[in-house]
């Protein structure tokens, strides 16, 4: 038997890690794929009372290029067994009886979603490696990005069934697809909530230091219309599709942006 290097590593959330695909991009995403294929064994402990989990794997010391090859094709398969079971049937739309209860996001663009997760995930890391480290010296602005750590650790530290029906979208090919949501009794101050947390990301990296952090234009531009367009619905009005970011409706939203 060969010697064993056992690993771990813990964090304050208590939520379990989940294979999402992502873009090739994508800078996040695919570290239990890596520990899965590269490690002998691994698994995952939450602690009793909720306060967060241990992720934990063993990996052979003297693993040899067959080992290597092996990884490389557990890699591979583990992706396309993510991808295929994505690609299942699309989840149903809701009946028409159940769009009282419901917001609709129509027409939502595929990619530029995906995008959207994949940069918040990303801030989300940097803000969670600045605060391990101590790295923001001034005061306000460590409070700050606690705050938008926060909210994203808790919007995007799983997959939503919405989020879930846009990646089977992702994996079938599509451009575009409707999404729902429950409407929830505090949907309208989640949505402020949301809205001051992306202002005060733009100021936090407003920061020499903290550029990497900022918010490409176009996916400012889907956050917005996310944030109108259910602000709209909670106050009684007809859902309204997502149009390109290159027609007259976002055109101007872009010009704004570009400021």
């Amino acid at each position: 038997a060969g010697t064993l290097l056992r690993l771990s590593v813990g964090d304050s959330s208590p939520v379990q890690p989940q294979w999402v695909p992502h873009s090739a991009t994508a800078t996040t995403g695919r570290g239990l794929m890596l520990i899965a294929a590269l490690s002998r064994a691994y698994g995952v402990e939450v602690q009793a009372d909720g306060s967060g989990k241990v992720v934990w794997c063993e990996i052979d010391v003297d693993s040899t290029a067959d080992d290597a090859a092996a990884a490389e094709a557990a890699l591979a398969a583990q992706w396309a067994s993510v991808v295929d079971e994505l690609a299942r049937p699309a989840l149903p739309q809701n009946e028409e009886s159940e769009a009282t209860t419901h917001l609709q996001l129509l027409n939502y663009p595929v990619r530029l979603g995906v995008r959207m997760r994949e940069h918040r995930e990303t801030v989300l890391r940097e803000l969670q490696l600045l605060s391990l480290n101590h790295k923001i010296d001034d005061v306000d602005t460590a409070a700050a990005a606690e705050d938008i750590r926060q909210i994203l650790d808790t919007l995007y530290g799983h997959l939503t069934s919405a989020e879930a029906r846009n990646l089977q979208a992702l994996a079938a090919g599509l451009d575009h697809v409707d999404l729902s949501y429950a409407r929830r009794p505090d949907h309208q101050q989640l949505i402020d909530r949301w809205r001051r947390c992306m202002s005060a990301l733009e100021q936090v990296s407003a920061r020499g230091d903290l550029s990497h952090l900022a918010t490409p234009v176009d996916i400012q531009v889907l956050e917005q219309w996310i944030a109108d367009e259910l602000s709209r619905q909670l106050a009684g009005a007809r859902p309204l599709p997502w149009r390109s970011v290159d027609s007259p409706m976002h055109g101007a939203d872009l010009d704004e942006f570009s400021r």
